[in-house]
């Protein structure tokens, strides 16, 4: 027995209690256990949801918050609102339940036109070093009973595994990428942007099965130790950036911009050209955040951040709202899309993007996290990620670099190339 599996013995679950959530009857059944285990035990104990993207899995520094099943759920709907609905249906309820119900979502790249799926698990699991967690969300108390069976008593069953193999497969060529970067940076001289990001698509056949989440995961968190784990629905990556998390009134965020390769962190430190593009994004985010804030803190200069053969630019912001009810999604949606991912001035840069590259971004380069039902949350940029389309047999891969008046064009295609090049563990031993 492993030490995972002895707490969820020792685990003891709650006389369920009854709440509404988005105009449904439910029933909510919680249990606190110690842990003196390791995550990897959390993780082959759902070996077999992990691997066929049935668990959804958000893996930081140590701890981690895994949830399957929906209990009920929003369709279509604009996140904001379905999340404010949910703080609604929990405002009278024990903060204890309230903090432990929430949801994942993925946010795309551009929410503006947007409609996003929100459902609330049956199962929620959230593990540290010393603790575990566990919300079980069920419509009767048999289905509350036979969720925690369950939780006890997995099997794993017979997985066939798939490798995404060959080489990449570029929709748009290397010299029409180039020609398309070549004719954002003549906009950005002409003054009519400060900075614009133009990314590029790849993709790669899936051959003889499923690709394996959890050899990934698990593959990932050893590359990458600062970064944040997850596969989310078709969504599975290694992000290295924070766009935003709320606990309470309090919010940090940690934006990257300015890349380069591994060893070269003192010339990213010195380039004029990375500076100025980091400070683009930094800015863009304290002043969508000012208004909403009692206070806000960021560190003057930038520091490194390692990314397996990546190092970027970054900068810790901090800062308390004005109002507990602005919740993390809030906060998300007045920095999202960031001059990181986007340009400046946004809009239009958002505008030339959808023009210039092949097809929509969609998710690739939004974001991925969860909320609970008190607003507290965490968002984490969709980059260093791959979209897994099991029905057309292929995962596909993209990347993307900021241009600037001094960018040159074969350069940046050279730093696409290395990111691509930094996603391929995702799939490939």
């Amino acid at each position: 027995m492993t030490s995972f599996q002895k707490s969820l013995s020792q685990a003891n679950f709650n006389s369920p209690n009854e709440i509404s959530l988005f105009g449904s009857s439910t029933l909510v059944s919680q249990a606190v256990t110690s842990f003196d285990g390791e995550v990897e035990e959390v993780l082959d104990h759902f070996a077999e949801r992990i691997r066929s993207g049935a668990a959804s899995v958000l893996l930081s520094s140590g701890s981690l918050l895994l949830a399957y099943g929906e209990a009920v759920g929003k369709c279509g709907s604009d996140p904001r609102e379905a999340f404010r609905d949910l703080r609604d249906d929990l405002r009278c309820v024990d903060d204890e339940i309230a903090s432990s119900i929430g949801a994942f979502a993925t946010i795309p790249f551009d929410p503006s036109n947007s409609s996003v799926d929100i459902s609330i698990p049956n199962l929620i699991i959230r593990v540290t070093s010393t603790v575990v967690n566990i919300t079980v969300v069920a419509e009767s108390i048999e289905s509350v009973s036979a969720i925690i069976e369950d939780l006890r008593n997995l099997q794993n069953g017979e997985f066939v595994e798939g490798r995404a193999s060959g080489e990449l497969i570029f929709p748009v060529t290397r010299d029409e990428w180039i020609g398309s970067a070549a004719g954002a940076i003549e906009a950005i001289r002409s003054g009519r942007f400060r900075k614009i990001v133009l990314s590029r698509r790849a993709r790669m056949v899936i051959e003889g099965g499923s690709i394996d989440r959890l050899r990934s995961i698990e593959r990932l968190a050893k590359l990458y130790t600062g970064a944040t784990i997850f596969s989310v629905g078709r969504l599975l990556g290694a992000t290295p950036e924070l766009l935003l998390r709320r606990e309470g009134r309090f919010y940090s965020s940690h934006p990257l911009a300015g890349t380069t390769r591994t060893g070269a962190e003192s010339e990213l430190l010195k380039s004029h050209k990375d500076n100025y593009e980091h400070r683009i994004v930094v800015d863009h985010i304290i002043e969508s955040l000012r208004d909403v804030s009692a206070t806000v803190e960021f560190a003057q200069n930038p520091s490194i951040l390692n990314f397996g053969d990546i190092v970027h630019l970054g900068t810790s912001i901090k800062g308390e709202t004005i109002s507990d009810d602005i919740s993390s999604i809030d906060l998300l949606y007045r920095i999202h899309p960031t001059p990181a991912v986007a340009g400046v001035p946004t809009v239009e840069a958002v505008d030339l993007i959808q023009r210039l590259e092949d097809e929509p971004r969609n998710l690739y380069a939004g974001a991925v996290g969860f909320q609970n039902g008190r607003g507290d949350g965490e968002w984490h940029l969709i980059i260093r990620t791959i979209y897994v389309d099991e029905v057309k047999g292929e995962v596909e891969f993209q990347a993307g670099v900021g241009l600037v008046d001094e960018s040159d064009p074969e350069a940046e295609a050279a730093e696409i190339d290395s990111k691509l090049n930094s996603m391929l563990p995702i799939v490939n031993s």
